[in-house]
């Protein structure tokens, strides 16, 4: 069966910037000093089956864990069929604010499904968010590819919000292959969590977030940064080189031209 993708989405040569930590729609569920932030959803290597979801707080707290089902209920936390805690927490190495990552990693998923979630922990609740996993069958799908979002703020955020308007209209789109460099400095932090809270705009107006096929570019080096955003992909630190399947027929192949194997 026909696969299309559409022409390359690229994001521009876009930039870094969105204040420090500012925030779009990912924190606006129950009030807290330190509610979730920066939410994301990672694809590596079974889209149909799993995936991880991760987020940002401010301090370390406790008690960081994803509520996700089929249905949406809507933030009412004791509603939700699963729950998963978060199995990575550290804090973002570097110089710049304390902020801390969690990685919920979920399995069992069926694929073609929509899944509802919020992230939860000592400083509050998210809003509601929803994606969809890849097919297991064959089946037409859509993917957004680009990279470079770098180097100019407004023309980033400005592409970010046609991204979420791209997902919001065509429901076959299923995912962000981004190529890599995220940022002008890799080993930045403070330029990391820039791009996260850019990376908010994607989000839908109906809290649709589009998962993300990170990619380590040329800019992103050897920074551990890379690794903890995206949950140490392919295998961490010096690979991140990885391949996933999308249906019976489609293969992606993520290349880390940074390091050299056999």
């Amino acid at each position: 069966m026909e696969t299309p993708i559409p022409r390359r989405l690229a994001l521009s040569r876009a930039g870094l910037a969105l204040l420090l930590l500012a925030f779009s729609p990912i924190a606006a569920g129950q009030e807290g000093a330190d509610r979730p932030i920066h939410g994301r959803v990672l694809w590596t290597e079974r889209p149909d089956a799993q995936a991880t979801i991760s987020w940002s707080t401010r301090q370390a707290g406790s008690g960081h864990r994803v509520h996700y089902d089929v249905q949406p209920r809507r933030g009412q936390l004791a509603a939700y069929a699963w729950k998963a805690d978060a199995q990575k927490n550290g804090r973002f190495t570097g110089k710049g604010p304390e902020l801390h990552y969690h990685h919920a990693a979920i399995a069992g998923l069926r694929g073609g499904t929509t899944y509802y979630f919020a992230m939860t922990g000592e400083g509050g609740v998210s809003s509601e968010f929803h994606f969809v996993t890849a097919p297991s069958e064959d089946a037409p799908f859509r993917l957004l590819v680009g990279g470079d979002s770098r180097s100019d703020a407004a023309a980033r955020r400005k592409m970010n919000g046609i991204l979420a308007q791209a997902l919001e209209k065509d429901p076959a789109i299923l995912a962000l292959w981004h190529g890599g460099d995220f940022m002008k400095t890799g080993t930045s932090l403070p330029e990391w969590a820039e791009w996260m809270g850019d990376h908010e705009l994607t989000v839908t107006p109906s809290g649709r977030m589009l998962p993300v096929l990170p990619v380590r570019g040329n800019h992103e080096k050897s920074g551990v940064q890379f690794d903890e955003v995206w949950n140490w992909p392919g295998g961490g630190l010096g690979k991140n080189y990885s391949s996933m399947k999308i249906g019976p027929q489609a293969l992606l192949v993520t290349l880390n031209t940074n390091v050299s194997t056999e």
